[in-house]
């Protein structure tokens, strides 16, 4: 599955390593599957407990 592994690329490619934040992108990402249930875009269901990985 491309999604959420395209976020999670693109969030340690894109910003500075001082402001990479993984908490913060867990929260962005929660709100990016919200996204991409209004668009009918399947993704992997896994990564919305990453505690249970």
């Amino acid at each position: 599955m491309l999604f959420p592994r395209m976020d999670a690329l693109n969030e340690i490619k894109l910003p500075q390593k001082e402001q990479k934040n993984y908490a913060d992108f867990l929260n962005r990402l929660k709100t990016q599957f919200k996204r991409y249930d209004l668009m009918g875009i399947t993704y992997i269901q896994r990564y919305l407990n990453p505690a249970a990985n």
